[in-house]
């Protein structure tokens, strides 16, 4: 009987909890540098100078999403060193 109540338990409590199965996974500077192997600082210049990967500011945490990077990323291949890139319209 005290099984049965204690997995009753376990089970409401767990109807509250969020569901993350959607929520996108979020890097830190210091992740996403080391992915793009770059340097914090190197990340840190871009977000202050501009130019740099998109990036999230929540309060004071700024945050990456790899697939805005990616394709940010994607958007920077140049075919010789006077290609411009793509025009902003």
């Amino acid at each position: 009987m005290q099984h049965t109540k204690d997995a009753q338990r376990d089970a409401s409590n767990t109807q509250h909890l969020p569901d993350k199965s959607n929520i996108r996974r979020l890097h830190t500077e210091k992740e996403e540098a080391e992915r793009l192997n770059l340097s914090v600082r190197t990340l840190q210049s871009w977000r202050y100078k501009g130019g740099g990967p998109p990036y999230l500011r929540l309060g004071s945490v700024v945050r990456y999403d790899p697939a805005a990077v990616d394709t940010w990323l994607n958007q920077q291949v140049r075919t010789s060193t006077s290609d411009p890139g793509p025009v902003a319209a």
